[in-house]
């Protein structure tokens, strides 16, 4: 793997993309890894705009309790994680986006993320041996 201070935004952003696509549903340590880098690279992109920030940290966040929890995460965590990936491209993509479109997409993911917090902390789920 590249190191995470190489990866360009333009490969981070194909990164991201080939994760929204990708039909495998188990993230191993190198796609882990290598979307760790993918957010760095992506951080900065669109400085001064908090919304953009918090969907990235909300991202960041959901890959980091999937590398922890791996078969054990409910499957709906891995399906806000890549709809939180979509929402960074089209973020990311349009660039100048409006105030309003920023919030709009903050609160739509926002609310998806506290709904899906809840369900985690109240999930009676067996620990694996």
């Amino acid at each position: 793997m590249k190191d995470r201070t190489e990866i360009s935004q333009g490969e981070a952003l194909q990164r991201i993309k080939a994760e929204i696509l990708a039909f495998d549903w188990f993230l191993n340590q190198r796609r882990i890894d290598l979307l760790v880098a993918a957010f760095a690279a992506v951080k900065g992109a669109l400085p001064g705009r908090r919304g953009y920030g918090y969907v990235l940290g909300m991202a960041g966040g959901t890959l980091a309790y999937l590398e922890r929890h791996g078969d054990e995460a409910l499957p709906e965590v891995l399906d806000f994680f890549k709809q939180a990936l979509a929402y960074l491209v089209t973020m990311l993509e349009e660039g100048d986006l409006s105030q309003a479109r920023e919030a709009e997409i903050f609160h739509l993911v926002h609310d998806r993320f506290k709904v899906l917090k809840k369900k985690v902390t109240t999930a009676k789920r067996p620990l694996l041996p």
